[in-house]
């Protein structure tokens, strides 16, 4: 029996942090990066990404095609519908869901209050990267498939 890998979306602040600094985002992307979650990009997470890291932070187009690219080595990359109405109080968030919609993503990583409150959206759990502990989960997850592959 071979356990389900879980497809993530990873908003644009875990991505950032996750690059950036060490922490509980940081551990996200390590997951991902270790095969124990696929994670799930779009154009327009790409996009709010490549901005964020070329305004904010001042990062070259080679810079940032970098990062861009370590990222998409470990993900999967969906169309998206251009779905929204979710996030009523920061629509610029509704890409989020609607990529996670798109890809059957069970859980959406955030720090943002107004996706957090939503709670679940047809399926898909939001999660802070603390609270979650999806590292965590997805090293059991990991962990009982070796061990269900060792006895098979």
């Amino acid at each position: 029996m071979t356990v389900a890998i879980v497809k993530v979306i990873f908003d644009t602040n875990i991505l950032v942090s996750g690059h950036f600094w060490k922490g509980p985002p940081y551990r996200c992307l390590l997951a991902a990066e270790a095969g124990l979650a696929v994670l799930v990009l779009s154009d327009p997470i790409v996009s709010e990404l490549r901005e964020k890291l070329a305004d904010k932070f001042a990062l070259s187009t080679a810079e940032v095609d970098a990062i861009v690219d370590r990222l998409s080595t470990h993900a999967e990359r969906v169309p998206v519908q251009g779905r929204s109405g979710w996030v009523q109080q920061d629509a610029d968030d509704d890409k989020f869901i609607d990529a996670a919609l798109s890809a059957g993503a069970t859980i959406i990583v955030s720090g943002d209050r107004h996706l957090l409150a939503l709670g679940t959206v047809e399926g898909s759990r939001l999660s802070r990267p603390v609270s979650s502990s999806i590292v965590s989960q997805l090293s059991v997850q990991k962990y009982l498939e070796k061990a269900w592959d060792s006895f098979a």
